[in-house]
Order: structure tokens, then C-alpha cells, then sequence
């Protein structure tokens, strides 16, 4: 028996394979062998981590400019590693109705804020992939 890392995000965890190998027979009786697959289970989800704006130099939830630049800082998955994050921008928790999801793949997003309407509470989402 070994034990393997996932190489697949967060779809696997840790659980281990046998080493076996099965062999094949045709009707003529002729053999091969074969290796089983290997993978991991990991069904635990991303760890919690914080959304920071990191053009806003009063360190507030104000915004004075038409881009914002948004942090994540702290995600993370021990079994499978994180992938992308979707980012979106809403006015409902969990609902991005004013910019649509997007895939991003550092741990950074700029966002146009040009278009929101003044005094307005949005609201980013963040989700780890």
C-alpha cells in the first residue's frame, strides 16, 4: 500500500491504493499485465482566507477611485492545492449582479469601478477553486 498527494483540486482526499497488478487473458490464453490507477479522494473544501483592497490607502471599506485592486490572502487546500478563484462583484451575499464571475489565477483582481453608483454597499465574491 502507498500514499499518494492529489493532484486533483479539492474533488479528492487522502486515502490510499494498492499496488497491485491484474493480469489480462485473451481467449487464446496469451497474458498481460496492467497497473491500477492511482488517485486520492479529497472531499474537504479550501480553507477560509481574507479579501483585503490594497489601493486604498486609509485601510477602510471607502473607495475613492474608479479601480480597485483586491487581495486574497490566506486560501488555502492542503490536500489538492488551489487552482483559480471566481470573483465576482454584488449587492446580495453569494450573488455577483453587478460583475458577472470571473476565473482568476493570481491572488489579485482589478476591478472597474467606474460604473457603481456613489455611497452604494457592494459586496465581493470570492470563490476558491
Amino acid at each position: 500500500m502507498r500514499k499518494l498527494v492529489s493532484i486533483f483540486p479539492y474533488i479528492f482526499s487522502s486515502c490510499t491504493y494498492r499496488d497491485d497488478i491484474f493480469p489480462a487473458t485473451d481467449y487464446a490464453g496469451l497474458s498481460t499485465s496492467s497497473d491500477t490507477l492511482e488517485f486520492i479522494i479529497d472531499t474537504s473544501p479550501p480553507l477560509h482566507g481574507i479579501v483585503t483592497i490594497l489601493n486604498n490607502l486609509q485601510r477602510n471599506t471607502f473607495i475613492n477611485q474608479d479601480l480597485a485592486t483586491f487581495s486574497f490572502e490566506g486560501f488555502s487546500d492542503p490536500q489538492s492545492g488551489l487552482d483559480h478563484y471566481n470573483v465576482g462583484i454584488g449587492t446580495i451575499e453569494g450573488v455577483a449582479d453587478i460583475m458577472s464571475e470571473i476565473k482568476v489565477y493570481t491572488d489579485f483582481v482589478e476591478v472597474n469601478c467606474a460604473q457603481m453608483i456613489d455611497g452604494h454597499l457592494y459586496l465581493v465574491i470570492v470563490q476558491v477553486r
